[in-house]
């Protein structure tokens, strides 16, 4: 018997599963044309996992949200970079849909 091919489609998005949460995350990204920091994302969601929200929502919507390493200094005077998420333009596109 011949076996059904493996599909690699993409999971569609799940509009109905937002939580509160990734809502205000969501518009939060939306509304930061520049990015948001984890802690900026912290602070919007109001939450202490970001990342796993940026997940979620990349996931369930089927966004891309790069995350792009920037240099900066710390409190104590040492370079080191950071992580700031932002929406692709695809993805404000399908965001503003939503919103």
């Amino acid at each position: 018997m011949k076996e059904a091919p493996a599909t690699t489609a993409k999971r569609q998005p799940d509009h109905n599963k937002l939580t509160p949460r990734l809502k205000r995350l969501l518009v939060a990204l939306y509304a930061a044309k520049s990015g948001l920091t984890r802690e900026e994302a912290d602070r919007a969601l109001p939450a202490s996992n970001a990342p796993e929200y940026i997940r979620q929502l990349k996931e369930r919507l089927g966004l891309d949200i790069p995350c792009e390493l920037v240099p900066f200094t710390t409190i104590d005077g040492r370079r080191s970079k950071r992580g700031v998420y932002s929406l692709t333009e695809g993805d404000r596109q399908r965001v503003k849909a939503l919103l």
